[in-house]
């Protein structure tokens, strides 16, 4: 059985498709970086409708802007406007579904199951899941498919149009409510599920730092990665940090890549900084190298990395916290939601929402 993911990919990369409408429960940065990497060129040739909710503040704010961004590409919510005035956003009716419908003049698909725009929801997951695909119909069974699949086009255009758009007050509102919604996610949530091996994190924490807008850790004295004497670009983190940046919590062997990072510094992007489990059971994220047009150094540092949209996707804007009441106000905001951490070296470190 393959997972949402592949099926995704396939319908992608089908030039019969010319538009996607999506609705789902909530969506996710790391149910982002899984479609992207996907395919995203194929991707953002379609026209895209994405239909999600603010129930329980499970949507991440950074991530439903990412779908907002690009052209030909817009996010509505359900009951939006009723439901970022509730405390928690709790729904009054919950918006459940999950749903990938592709259409063209001469195909139409449906990729519909368990899970939402999330890592675990599309990846990785234990998700059950059905692909209904019609072309130019012919027989009438194909016919009645082909009908079905309309009626479930008229069903998503009357709730697209029912909908709030994701723009201006309402997203202020809600980047509002998820930054002071309760630490402990709804259990509903799909991407809560603990790591085999926390490494150091409770599970709340860990669900706490998957879902967190910034995260700022002291670098210490980086390992002279380039050679001696030249500043090290190679940031050694808790294992399972990685969460944060999109990758499932999965335990893996020592040396496993886990992916890559696009790093924005001082308005230039850095893509595919490579991040890996290393061989001392750290996470290790490669940062922009140091040097003209880089960042000076990183040595005695506290970094900062802000989950921010950038064309559809998710890139981290790196800055340094240099002032002590910068560094204060990092560590109150990572405390009120229990993520003021420290390793065993004593290099401090944390998450929070906003």
């Amino acid at each position: 059985m393959g997972s949402v993911a592949h099926a995704l990919h396939t319908a992608l990369a089908d030039p019969a498709f010319t538009r996607l409408d999506v609705a789902v429960a909530y969506v996710t940065t790391s149910g982002i970086k899984t479609l992207r990497d996907s395919d995203g060129a194929q991707l953002d040739r379609l026209d895209r409708r994405w239909l999600s909710s603010f129930d329980w503040c499970r949507s991440q704010p950074v991530a439903l802007a990412a779908l907002n961004q690009p052209a030909a590409s817009s996010v509505r919510i359900h009951d939006g406007a009723f439901v970022v005035g509730r405390q928690g956003c709790a729904p009054r009716l919950p918006f459940h579904p999950k749903g990938f419908l592709f259409s063209g003049d001469e195909a139409r698909l449906l990729i519909s199951g368990s899970g939402n725009l999330s890592d675990n929801g599309i990846n990785r997951g234990v998700e059950l899941d059905t692909v209904l695909e019609v072309r130019s119909p012919t027989s009438p069974i194909e016919t009645a498919l082909w009908d079905e699949l309309g009626e479930l086009q008229v069903w998503f255009d009357g709730q697209w149009a029912t909908a709030d758009p994701y723009q201006d007050d309402l997203q202020s509102r809600y980047e509002a409510a998820y930054a002071v919604a309760p630490k402990v996610p709804a259990p509903t949530d799909d991407d809560v599920a603990p790591a085999t091996t926390p490494r150091g994190f409770t599970p709340t924490q860990l669900a706490g730092a998957r879902r967190a807008t910034k995260f700022w850790i002291e670098a210490g004295n980086l390992t002279p990665n380039l050679g001696p004497g030249v500043p090290g670009s190679q940031l050694m983190m808790r294992a399972m940090t990685r969460v944060f940046f999109g990758v499932s919590a999965s335990a893996v062997p020592k040396m496993t890549p886990l992916g890559s990072v696009d790093i924005r510094y001082a308005g230039t992007i850095y893509p595919n900084e490579h991040l890996e489990y290393a061989h001392n059971g750290m996470d290790r994220l490669n940062l922009p190298l140091p040097g003209p047009g880089g960042p000076p150094g990183y040595d005695q540092q506290t970094l900062v990395f802000r989950k921010v949209p950038y064309e559809g996707r998710i890139i981290y804007e790196l800055t340094f916290a240099t002032a002590p009441a910068q560094k204060a106000a990092l560590r109150k905001a990572s405390a009120a939601v229990d993520l003021d951490l420290v390793m065993p070296g004593g290099r401090r470190f944390g998450f929070s929402p906003a």
